[in-house]
């Protein structure tokens, strides 16, 4: 019997009678593959023919398997692209383990919660507001003017720098705009110097008594709480800019937060999209 894929040998795929081992894809034992077909072919630098990758012990069942870094050689005949769980006709015919090569990385998601709200940073809050209306079709709008959260901390020391905001729905989703006219650092200036506008953050309603647990594993993802405040729940918001090009907020949820969420949504649906397009909110979290 073969030697089974050895660099050298009378029966293997070296550069013996019956092989042209130089090829990138290793024959099998002597008896079942010599290396001279079409699946021998290839350059010498990538061809297994040195012995060391392709030893073995020639029996079936016991085949070796090798790394093949790049394709040379015989094509496959459907070269399109591999599903998961599906081997290349390389793989199939040379022995090689594709399992690390195109095994998908399993792990949970970042974001585990529906986004339910987008934010964005606005030079001037009323001129926003406007575009948002006549543009996107949202509204009416709820504003919130000098806002400080309750509790607030900015990169883990206490904060005292207030912000406008403005809420309303736009079809499925809520849009909360924000500006800043106060020079003190924020969340919202790190991604936004004064002057400029943009996507700021996502936010998720996460129910109050998996808060804890929800902070803890961004943290353990490599992304610490950024800000937090208290608005009838916690909230804390992590700088995810690295992963999402974003920040995220998670909301605590209970039965007043969607409350005021639902308030947002039935005065989108009940709107005429010209009355009272700015309104002042009768309750706020602000101190």
């Amino acid at each position: 019997q073969g030697s089974g894929r050895t660099g050298r040998g009378e029966e293997g795929s070296g550069s013996g009678e019956e092989g042209s081992g130089s090829g990138e894809e290793v024959s099998g034992s002597g008896e079942e593959g010599s290396g001279s077909g079409e699946e021998g072919s290839g350059s010498g630098q990538e061809g297994s023919g040195s012995g060391q990758e392709g030893s073995g012990s020639g029996q079936e069942g016991d085949r070796p398997l090798v790394r093949v870094e790049r394709r040379r050689g015989p094509r496959s005949p459907d070269r399109g692209p591999l599903r998961h769980g599906q081997t290349s006709w390389l793989c199939r015919h040379a022995w090689v383990d594709c399992s690390v090569r195109y095994r998908p990385r399993m792990r949970a998601p970042l974001i585990r919660y529906p986004i339910v709200q987008h934010a964005f940073v606005v030079t001037d809050l009323d001129d926003a507001i406007r575009h948002w209306i006549e543009v996107m079709g949202a509204g009416p709008f709820f504003v919130s003017k000098n806002h400080v959260g309750r509790d607030l901390t900015y990169r883990g020391e206490p904060s005292q720098t207030p912000v406008h905001y403005a809420f309303g729905q736009s079809g499925p989703t809520q849009v909360q705009l924000i500006a800043q006219d106060d020079p003190g650092p924020s969340i919202y200036r790190d991604m936004f110097p004064a002057g400029e506008s943009g996507l700021h953050h996502v936010a998720c309603l996460v129910p109050a008594q998996e808060m804890p647990a929800e902070v803890a594993r961004f943290e353990a993802a490599g992304f610490p709480v950024a800000c937090s405040l208290t608005s009838y729940v916690p909230v804390a918001y992590f700088d995810c800019r690295e992963a999402l090009g974003c920040f995220v907020e998670l909301h605590g949820l209970n039965d007043e937060v969607a409350g005021i969420f639902e308030t947002f949504r039935v005065a989108h649906e009940d709107w005429d999209g010209v009355t009272d397009p700015v309104r002042v909110r009768s309750k706020s979290s602000s101190r």
